[in-house]
Parts: structure tokens; sequence; C-alpha cells
């Protein structure tokens, strides 16, 4: 039996039966036509119709849906420092909106080695093997490194633990890593700190300026920021006070100066 859906006054139906064969078009004797032990009767078409219109939804509300899935990729960022930093806040948010754009199904991980809070490289050696062991069976399509530990970590760690993860790295100097060779898995921007540009603007709103007060704190990440502005300031003079000589007797020594001393604050 072949089935042509089309307007009406054409041929709707042509039947191959044993009894001979005979096309019925749309009309009076599609309600009833006889042939030797056989009917056909005008619920047919209805029925076809209805299976056709059904079968073409289903088909039509499928194909979208397939091509709606996206492939699923994992990234992870590992960061420096915590949630509590206004630049990490920053620098995720605007990872975040980039992702959000990504023709892929983002699976976002964050985590933080906290260098700040938790300077002891043993406790940062348990961090990094918690990571390693966290991430083992769920292995990252691609990491975000922001910050000197993370990439140090990472340049350790990547043939061994993350072997073809390639790593983007940003917020850190080569020399707060050791001025690493990295692979072709490693790419980035280093960054190229300034300090004096800043200084000099400082010092054009405060022409009676006499000293520059360094203020850091005692993480890896702290000194190497410090030894970043200490060598790029050897032309002016400096005095430094970091958080171990913050004390009533520094606080009082500066309090005395500050009309005429500049505080200068390494990376947030």
């Amino acid at each position: 039996m072949r089935l042509h859906l089309f307007g009406s006054g054409t041929q709707l139906l042509s039947l191959g039966l044993p009894g001979g064969s005979r096309q019925l078009t749309s009309g009076s004797d599609c309600a009833s036509q006889q042939y030797t032990g056989h009917c056909v009767r005008k619920l047919w078409l209805p029925w076809a119709l209805r299976t056709f219109v059904v079968a073409l939804l289903t088909v039509s509300v499928l194909l979208p849906a397939a091509a709606q899935v996206k492939p699923v990729r994992r990234v992870l960022i590992l960061n420096e420092l915590g949630p509590g930093s206004p630049a990490i806040n920053l620098i995720d948010g605007e990872i975040r909106a980039r992702l959000e754009r990504s023709p892929y199904q983002i699976e976002l991980y964050t985590e933080s080695l906290e260098t700040t809070l938790f300077p002891d490289p043993a406790i940062q050696k348990e961090f990094f093997d918690s990571y390693i062991h966290k991430y083992r069976d769920r292995k990252p399509d691609v990491i975000i490194a922001v910050g000197p530990s993370p990439v140090h970590f990472l340049v350790q760690s990547h043939e061994k633990f993350f072997t073809d993860t390639p790593v983007v790295f940003c917020v850190t100097t080569p020399e707060m890593v050791g001025n690493p060779t990295l692979d072709s898995s490693f790419t980035g921007v280093w960054e190229m700190p300034d300090f004096t540009k800043t200084l000099e603007v400082a010092l054009k709103l405060l022409p009676s300026t006499r000293h520059i007060v360094v203020v850091g704190g005692v993480s890896p990440y702290d000194r190497a920021n410090e030894a970043i502005i200490k060598d790029g300031l050897r032309c002016f003079s400096l005095a430094l006070l970091d958080e171990q000589s913050k004390n009533q007797h520094c606080l009082h020594q500066y309090q005395k100066d500050a009309p005429d001393d500049v505080p200068l604050e390494g990376f947030p």
C-alpha cells in the first residue's frame, strides 16, 4: 500500500490487493469501496495523517535538543590568594565572564593556596598533594594559574600529574618563580611591574617626601614583591616596614615622619 498525502481531488490511496487494484480519490467514493474480501473506509486517512504529524513533531523536537548539547570542558583556577583578596575576586570575575561566552559547557573549579595565611612550605606541600589527589580522576581540560606559587607548583608537577593539560598563567613575574624554562603546555602573560612610575607620580604630588615606606607581609609572595620593589627603587631613599617590624616603636617612629612619607604597597 502506498500513501500519497496531497490536496483534495488528487490521488490519495493506491492499493495492490489480491483481487485486483484500484485507485481511490477524494470524494464520495472514499466513503466505501468494496473489493473481494476487503473494505477501505474513510477512517484510514485521518489515522495516517495523525501518525505522520506525530512523527514529524517528534523529529522536530529531538533534532534541536540534540544540536544544543554542548561538550563539557573542566576548568581549574588555582589562585595564590583566597577570595578575601580584592584582586583575586576581580581576576576570577573576569575569567568567569569570559568562560560564560565559551561554546562549551564549563565545569569550573576554584582552589586557593592561601600563601599569606599559610606560608609554611610544609603546609603548602599538603595543599599541593591534596589537589593532586582531588583531581586525579577528574582531570581538568585547562588549568589557570593566578600567582607565582601556583605556577611554581605546576612547573614542578605538570609532567607527572597533569600531563597534556594546558596551563594559562598570570599575575607573576619570571623572577618570582625562579625564571623557569616552560614547555609548550604553558602560556600566559608575565607581569612587568614598574613601581618607579607610581612613585614618580607620588613625588610630584608630595615633593617634600623624605622616606618611602614599603608595606608588605611575611609570605614568600610578599617577600618576592618587596624584592622587586627594592630593586626598582635603588635610586630613592627607602625605608622598609614589613609585618614583623610593624610594632608600636616603628609605628611611633613613622607617625612622626608621616607628613613626609609615602607608603607603597606591593601587589594586592
